[in-house]
């Protein structure tokens, strides 16, 4: 026994005991000894109580071989080395212990079995906090890991390690590491404001995450390298560089966790998950009942975003029942490669079903880009049963700058709006597909469009189903490209005619038969018809004949209607028509190449150019012979459309041949043009003053829009984009300010403009931001200060609530801190106030001494 005493200025060890067991050291002091303050090996059973050991010149504690040491309430503190080294051995307790300021780790454990860290506070350490290799069955528990030079807790080659209800925070690299291990348990814990990951693990399996707070930390708040089999369930991961960022990870569970508000502080970040890799796929992993928002950039990302070679591609990953909403906030990051709830890249064979996917646009900033889901280069995926909802696009399916064929992807069952009384964010895609090879068709069945009248075509051509030929010409989102859309949910007015011209008194057989009413399941159900034949007549019936007994135009309408409260809380209408022309027996044939009385026809090379014609007279039904007039083949359809390659006047002549070998032509004009080529006025100059918000704007002209637009303000800080920016400037001076366009085909052109900047006064803005609140022992809150300090409280009242029930402090500018209570103890309900500048928040939560639990915040 060695009790009451005191060690020190010995020139190697304070206590040097090999082959020894059972020592007992209490309320002693060792310190400033040349080598370890203890020394012990190939022994057992020792006991150090309220001991003191510092400024030691190696370790403040060595044991090599030595099991069962048990350290309660000790201060192992300042040695030259670790604080405890530990090799070699097993079944140690480290309780209630502070361990800090030491030259290495505060606790190095290669080849050791079975310690319990309980109640103990390791900081300040010049490397890690604790580091164990070739080892297993170590537990942390209500322990504080903080302040040290590398990572908080370094586990190599080490399987069964569980950390429980600590807090693991502002270590210079990362929070908790592990790698080449198996079987851990996370449960319960606060990892914040470490400088690089929170959690980084690499070749790991079998491992949770359970119920962590883990925000605030420079890096990711989880990095997954080379793992498999791990689960990351219940967790509040926020405010980091990405939410969880994986490469090459399989058969890994995330389920029910909040993630939100990553941010793109260096690079290629922000998104909530971003599983990307160019040399490993991801495999089997389910994402599933997670609430993922107001991330910089992507909700999810999934694959690798690179078209050279043959990638890796990423299969059978589920991404099911999730709340994805209101991602892609980074405008500093080019407006196409942020704002999407979910996007895959090179990835195929993949589910995304029973997700709520809204808020992805960009249309407000002029460049309506926002997906919420988008498919690059990823194929044979099923999107199904999904709610996605004001988004610039729903879905988007794109190959370019792939060298992979593209193939198809199946987007079934889902609703393109929250609810059927809910405005959408115009312009509005359903889906678009610009793969326009035909190998690419998706297959976009029996979805809500929005109305039940289907989807809609873009403004400039319409856009007919790849595979039936139908036409998009309803009230709902827009489809673009070769989709395969027919049919929708909702319901179909089409008309077939037996002929669209006849003589009086000959019948037409008018077909609605292929009108239909779809559930969103897929299956059908009966409708009803109506007829309105334009000459005071009606028919009720699918399929009729009808006879027009006087000459003339006639707009015959087919009305059909059901009823799916499912899809819409009222009756379900869809209206088509068709033009007859009727004429008197012996009436000479006549030709009208420009049956809409358009005065001739006006179109762009490249773009698709709609032709109207009707006939009269002779003996119908007729034939129509379309000669664009240049030197293309002739066309056989009534109301064609024509694209032309070069830009010209040319004349157009229809021939009509009736059943009797009858001719009648007529010609009618077109004038093409070559589209106007891209211009941009950046307006300006501008003026303002240093601290003050000016306001810039651009106008462009010709090309083929939408278009999108970078500014560069001529300071050195991130391009924005839009048509009508902000910028602060911070220096007095003439910057030349250069804004660039790019159009909808990629064509590009660019403005300078100048800018004159005097000196204003520029007042620090106080972005003060109170982040989390988060219990345990005592309340802590996260608190980001802006330009200012922040003086924060933070008041805690209650019946039965003891000691410093207000503490306060100052948070230095543009830091992330978290601050806590001190010696505040109490029992039952209490009442929770912070305050950070004119920030506050407002909580409850129940006391049991020191212990703060249940936080919820009011």
């Amino acid at each position: 026994n060695i009790l009451n005493c005191l060690i020190y200025g010995n020139g190697d060890d304070g206590l040097d005991a090999p082959n020894v067991d059972t020592i007992l050291i209490e309320n002693t002091e060792i310190h400033d000894n040349g080598d370890n303050g203890a020394y012990m090996s190939n022994s057992q059973n020792h006991d150090l109580t309220n001991c003191d050991i510092y400024l030691n010149g190696h370790d403040g504690l060595h044991a090599d071989t030595v099991s069962f040491i048990d350290l309660q309430t000790c201060n192992i503190h300042d040695n030259g080395n670790d604080g405890i080294y530990l090799h070699n051995s097993n079944n140690h307790n480290i309780l209630n212990c502070l361990i800090y300021g030491n030259g290495d780790d505060g606790l190095d454990a290669p080849n050791v079995d079975t310690i319990l860290i309980e109640n103990t506070e390791i900081h300040d350490n010049s490397d890690d906090g604790a580091y164990m290799s070739n080892s297993q069955n170590h537990d942390i528990l209500n322990s504080q890991v903080h302040s040290n030079g590398h990572d908080g807790v370094h586990a190599e080659t080490a399987s069964h390690i569980t950390i429980t209800s600590s807090d693991i925070y502002n270590n210079q690299n990362h929070g908790v590491y592990l790698t080449d291990s198996h079987d851990h348990s996370l449960y319960n814990n606060y990892m914040y404001s470490n400088h690089e990951d929170g959690i980084h693990a690499e070749n790991v399996i079998n491992t949770e995450i359970n119920k962590c707070i883990i925000s605030g930390n420079n890096g990711n708040g989880i990095y997954l390298k080379d793992t498999s089999n791990n689960d990351i369930n219940n967790c509040g991961i926020s405010g980091n560089y990405n939410g969880i960022y994986g490469d090459g990870v399989s058969d890994t569970t995330i389920q029910n966790n909040e993630i939100h508000s990553s941010k793109n502080n260096r690079g290629y970040g922000g998104a909530g998950i971003m599983f990307i890799s160019d040399t490993n796929g991801f495999f089997n992993n389910v994402i599933t009942n997670n609430n993922i928002y107001d991330n910089a950039r992507q909700g999810i990302f999934l694959g690798w975003y690179n078209g050279i070679g043959n990638p890796v591609i990423s299969t059978n990953n589920q991404i099911t029942h999730n709340k994805i909403h209101h991602n892609g906030l980074d405008e500093t990051h080019p407006p196409d490669a942020s704002r999407y709830g979910i996007q895959l890249a090179n990835a195929d064979n993949n589910l995304i079903e029973n997700n709520e996917i809204y808020d992805h646009y960009q249309w407000n900033i002029g460049v309506p880009w926002g997906a919420g889901i988008y498919l690059w280069a990823s194929y044979e995926n099923q999107v199904k049963n999904n709610h996605i909802y004001r988004n610039d696009q729903q879905v988007r399916c794109w190959s370019e700058g792939s060298q992979r064929t593209p193939g198809p992807n199946y987007i079934n069952y889902n609703y393109f709006c929250k609810q059927y009384d809910e405005p959408c964010i115009s312009p509005v895609v359903g889906v678009a597909n610009y793969d326009f090879d035909t190998t690419a068709v998706v297959d976009a069945r029996y979805n809500w469009w929005k109305a039940p009248s289907g989807p809609s075509s873009p403004p400039d051509e319409n856009n007919y189903d790849i595979i039936t030929g139908r036409i998009a010409d309803g009230l709902g989102s827009q489809v673009i490209g070769p989709v395969n859309f027919d049919p929708w949910a909702g319901l179909d007015s089409l008309i077939k005619t037996s002929q669209t011209s006849a003589l009086t008194g000959e019948t037409i057989v008018f077909n609605a038969k292929d009108s239909f009413a779809c559930h969103m399941d897929g299956t059908y159900y009966d409708h009803i018809v109506l007829w309105d034949f334009d000459d005071g007549t009606y028919s009720n019936e699918p399929q009729t004949g009808h006879v027009f007994t006087t000459p003339g135009t006639y707009r015959v309408s087919l009305r059909v209607e059901a009823n799916d409260n499912t899809l819409w809380p009222n009756i379900m209408y869809d209206w088509s028509n068709i033009t007859i022309t009727i004429s008197a027996p012996g009436q000479p044939l006549t030709a009208n190449a420009d049956s809409e009385n358009l005065g001739g026809y006006k179109g762009v090379t490249g773009k698709p150019i709609q032709f109207y014609s009707s006939a009269t007279g002779g003996k119908p039904p007729y034939t129509y012979y379309w000669d664009f007039g240049d030197c293309s083949n002739t066309v056989t359809e009534q109301n064609p459309t024509h694209v032309y390659s070069t830009a010209g006047t040319y004349t157009v002549t229809l021939t009509v041949i009736d059943t009797e070998s009858n001719t009648a032509t007529d010609t009618t004009t077109v004038t093409v043009n070559e589209p106007q080529p891209l211009q941009i006025d950046a307006g300006g100059p501008y003026t303002g003053n240093t601290g003050e918000k000016i306001w810039f704007s651009v106008t462009a002209t010709g090309g083929i829009p939408p278009y999108t637009f970078e500014w560069d303000f001529g300071d050195n800080t991130p391009p924005a984009h839009g048509r009508s920016p902000t910028h602060t400037y911070k220096q007095p001076g003439t910057y030349t300010v250069t804004v660039t366009a790019r159009d909808q085909i990629g064509a590009t052109a660019t403005g300078t403009t100048e800018a004159a900047v005097e000196e204003g006064n520029v007042e620090p803005e106080d972005n003060v931001k109170i982040q989390s609140l988060q219990g345990g022992l005592g309340l802590k809150a996260t608190i980001q200060a802006g330009d200012v300090p922040v003086d924060w409280t933070i008041t805690i009242n209650g019946k039965l609530v003891f000691g410093e029930t207000q503490s306060s402090g100052t948070i230095p500018a543009n830091t992330v801190e978290t601050v806590k209570t001190s010696r505040v103890f109490g029992l039952g309900p209490v009442d929770i106030t912070v305050t950070a500048n004119h920030a506050t928040k407002e909580a409850e939560a129940f006391m049991i001494g020191p212990l703060v639990l249940s936080v919820k915040e009011t």
